[in-house]
């Protein structure tokens, strides 16, 4: 009995090393991956050595592929698909090859817009300068269909615009229904808890960071602006970008959202409440004189009779 708690407990500290081992291969640091690696490895031996009853069984190989196996797809699981590119990167940072200048050179287009003047300069002439800024956290904050509070930051989604919070708009039947609130609860759902990964693109005058924002589903980047305006709760903004022009044609085809329905362009809508209450502002009230009621003489009409 003692010495079967004994293996128990030797096989769960095998496993807790494992996992442990295993979280290490989400960071981008090369020391980390290996100092991962080489931890993996002695946790692999010992339950190798652990299991060597079994080698009369199924035979030495065998069981070494087990374990081979079983490692490898705790990894995997734990460090999902970006397990065998943190490796690369950590391999190849040790000859000296740095990361950062393959990602910029491998789609420079992809990551940033160059500025004007600049269409034609290659990234890697000056990378620092260049160089994207990426913030990745939790949504602690949504404020409309495009734009919420991450890190006590303000963002806005780049290349998008969803109705004002508090903008009306009119559904298949003709009735009013608040749109605005609609596609801020359509941002939310469509975050849920997960981790926001935001590339800024620039900074407006209120403070704002313009940013193309995604999160990861499994193995898959989804870009939060796609889906919002796929789903027909925010409009391509052309002016910045024409990538969500095809979204936005699906949206319409499916009648998806907004555009099951009537509604105003969100600035055509913000130009029309300027105007109504400029309108309001410029209206002048007439005095209108009451003219005061005489003193009852403390008679009634029955008097008269």
């Amino acid at each position: 009995m003692f010495k079967m708690l004994i293996r128990m407990f030797v096989l769960m500290a095998i496993m807790a090393g494992s996992y442990v081992s295993s979280t290490k291969f989400k960071s981008t640091d090369p020391s980390v991956i290996f100092s991962g690696m080489g931890s993996l490895c002695v946790c692999g031996l010992i339950l190798f050595l652990f299991t060597r009853k079994m080698w009369r069984h199924i035979g030495f190989f065998k069981a070494l592929g087990i374990v081979v196996f079983l490692l490898i797809a705790m990894v995997f699981v734990v460090s999902g698909g970006s397990m065998a590119r943190n490796i690369t990167n950590a391999v190849l940072g040790v000859f000296g090859k740095s990361t950062a200048q393959t990602s910029q050179q491998v789609a420079p287009t992809q990551q940033q817009l160059p500025s004007p003047g600049q269409e034609g300069q290659q990234v890697q002439q000056q990378p620092q300068e260049q160089a994207p800024v990426v913030i990745n956290g939790y949504v602690s904050l949504i404020k409309g269909g495009d734009h919420f509070i991450m890190n006590g930051l303000p963002f806005r989604i780049f290349g998008i615009v969803s109705p004002d919070i508090s903008q009306i708009c009119q559904n298949a039947q003709g009735r009013d229904y608040p749109c605005g609130k609609m596609s801020a609860m359509r941002l939310k759902e469509f975050i849920g808890g997960d981790e926001v990964s935001c590339t800024v693109m620039a900074q407006s005058n209120s403070g704002e960071l313009q940013s193309r924002c995604s999160i990861k589903n499994n193995d898959l980047t989804m870009d939060i602006g796609a889906a919002m305006v796929q789903a027909g709760w925010a409009v391509a903004l052309v002016s910045h970008t024409q990538v969500y022009i095809p979204y936005q044609q699906m949206a319409q085809n499916n009648r998806a959202g907004l555009w099951n329905g009537t509604f105003m362009m969100p600035w055509e809508w913000q130009v029309h409440q300027m105007n109504i209450k400029k309108g309001l502002a410029n209206v002048k009230v007439p005095t209108v004189k009451v003219k005061k009621e005489r003193k009852s003489s403390g008679k009634s009409i029955f008097d008269h009779f």
